[in-house]
Parts: C-alpha cells; sequence; structure tokens
C-alpha cells in the first residue's frame, strides 16, 4: 500500500531556486497497516522498520490515522488503555492518536512546515483529494532538506 508520490518545491516557499529546483520531499516509501489489524502489529513494524510512525488506512487506500512509538506513552498512564493493543489499528488510533495531519501533494515547503507546527506533530500525510496516501513529510525530512541547502 505504499505509494511514491508528492513534491514539495524549497523555491516556493521563497529558497533559493537555483539550488533548490526539484528537490523534492515525501517520495519515500510509506509504511502503512490496514484499519482492520492490531493495533499491535503497527508497533511491531514500527520495531522492525525502525520507523516512528505509520499510516493507518481503509481498504481504498485511504488515510484514516496514524499510529507513533510515542503512542505507547498514553498506555502508560492509564492502564486500561493496554486493551486496546488488541483492538483494530483504526480504533486504537481514533483513541489515543489525535486525527492524522495530511497536505495536498502540491503543497509548499513551507504549508507543510506550517502544518507540522500548528498541529505539534511530527509528520504530515501527504494524501490526494479522495485521501488516498501517497507519502509522508516529518520533521527529519525537513531538517535534513534545510541542511543540504546552500
Amino acid at each position: 500500500h505504499a505509494y511514491t508520490w508528492g513534491r514539495l518545491y524549497l523555491c516556493e516557499a521563497g529558497w533559493s531556486c537555483a539550488v533548490t529546483v526539484g528537490l523534492q520531499l515525501g517520495f519515500k516509501s510509506v509504511l502503512s497497516i490496514s484499519n482492520k489489524q492490531p493495533a499491535l502489529d503497527a508497533f511491531k513494524l514500527i520495531y522492525e522498520k525502525q520507523v516512528a510512525g505509520i499510516a493507518v488506512i481503509d481498504d481504498d487506500g485511504r488515510l484514516v490515522g496514524n499510529i507513533s512509538a510515542s503512542d505507547l506513552r498514553v498506555i502508560g498512564y492509564d492502564r486500561d488503555l493496554i486493551s486496546l493493543l488488541n483492538a483494530p489499528a483504526s480504533d486504537f488510533a481514533s483513541s489515543i492518536s489525535q486525527a492524522p495531519v495530511a497536505v495536498e501533494p502540491e503543497c509548499s515547503l513551507a504549508e507543510a512546515i506550517f502544518a507540522l507546527v500548528q498541529h505539534k506533530v511530527h509528520r504530515v500525510w501527504i494524501v490526494d483529494a479522495e485521501k488516498r496516501l501517497g507519502g509522508v513529510v516529518s520533521l527529519t525530512d525537513v531538517l535534513e532538506t534545510l541542511a543540504k541547502t546552500e
């Protein structure tokens, strides 16, 4: 279920286009889990792939939630929530996490950064008009991109 499209250009955000023309974010494979799989499977995947979070998608590939490693902290505060690990990923995500933050494939780097900051999240998902998952941009991606610009 991983798609690789979605472009964010630094020059759209006012950065020097001479250096950054064609620089793209969001073009990496996106890890996802079916909304029907147990949330525990999401954490296994997060551990195995050494990522911070994954998308939760429905049968049509539409983004319906996200699960991140930091969601485990919530369980630490309320032991009754441990049973949610066996619940479908979408149920876990809607109970523990905030709704996923998404941007359109054509958004600028500035818009992506604004979404990250405004919603206080570590990643924004790239979705099309039908909310089908296409990519992801994380704070780490933004930092890496900015560090590579001259």
